[in-house]
């Protein structure tokens, strides 16, 4: 299987700057610095980062093109009740039908393969940690 290995991580600067700004995808240079690494886009230009934000791209998309990042929360859109947790992928939480993504290297065996076209990322771990709460 081929797939893009890339990486994203939030800039240390990120309060300063628009949402849309806050996250650098791109190739991982580590520092002296354990707390920074630096995102090196396609232009070379990099990006001081939170090494703790630190997510892997999947190879996989949601249903929307969205790419799904490793620390991802999606949700599965067309599921309204689950009845047991998957292993090793997903974690499910069970009130909000919502995924967090984990990294695995078996894409194409992973529960949420076949489900590709039913998935909608809603957020990450970092940003909406909210998300992942039990009403």
């Amino acid at each position: 299987m081929n797939r893009e290995i890339i990486f994203k991580a939030k800039r240390i600067d990120w309060r300063d700057l628009p949402k849309e700004q806050w996250w650098v995808e791109g190739d991982v240079q580590h520092t002296t610095s354990k707390n920074i690494i630096l995102i090196v886009v396609d232009d070379y230009k990099a990006y001081p980062c939170d090494s703790s934000t630190l997510c892997q791209f999947t190879g996989l998309t949601d249903k929307n093109g969205e790419k799904i990042w490793e620390n991802d929360i999606v949700r599965r859109t067309d599921l309204h009740v689950v009845s047991e947790p998957s292993v090793g992928f997903i974690e499910y939480d069970l009130k909000n039908t919502s995924f967090l993504i984990h990294w695995t290297d078996k894409v194409e065996y992973s529960p949420t393969y076949h489900w590709k076209d039913r998935l909608e990322v809603i957020g990450n771990i970092f940003d909406n940690p909210d998300l992942l709460e039990a009403e």
